[in-house]
């Protein structure tokens, strides 16, 4: 499991780049799934965005039924600590890189197109906290 950056929860109503949202509000519980590499090691894991627990879940192989996995998540990236989600163009062996901000800590992925990345940011973007317990 991750360190506790990533196993913490945020505030019960928070502002995204997509508007205000409550803990109670339903949200699809798979929203996206799919193969990244995650930074520093570049490995590559299976992740799932479960709106349902604003979570991204990775695990060390793809799952078949994502919303009921049958091996417990490798780690865990709470959502509602996002603080942005952005492109990162620094990586030259890796070129469809973006990042989650999560405060003072930066996770880096990378995907396998340009266009797959442009996937995930636009998934992951709609928890991006701009202002905690309004």
């Amino acid at each position: 499991m991750a360190d506790d950056t990533f196993a913490q929860g945020g505030g019960s109503t928070f502002v995204t780049a997509t508007g205000a949202h409550t803990a109670e509000e339903n949200l699809p519980q798979v929203m996206k799934t799919g193969t990244l590499r995650m930074k520093p090691k570049w490995n590559k894991f299976f992740y799932v965005i479960r709106g349902d627990l604003r979570e991204l879940q990775y695990f060390k192989k793809e799952q078949a039924n994502p919303s009921s996995p049958t091996d417990s998540p490798k780690g865990v990236i709470k959502l509602t600590q996002c603080t942005g989600i952005k492109p990162n163009s620094k990586e030259k062996k890796y070129p469809h890189c973006f990042e989650i901000e999560m405060g003072k800590k930066t996770v880096v992925f990378s995907a396998d197109a340009p266009d797959e990345a442009q996937s995930w940011m636009h998934h992951l973007r709609r928890f991006v906290v701009l202002h905690e317990n309004l």
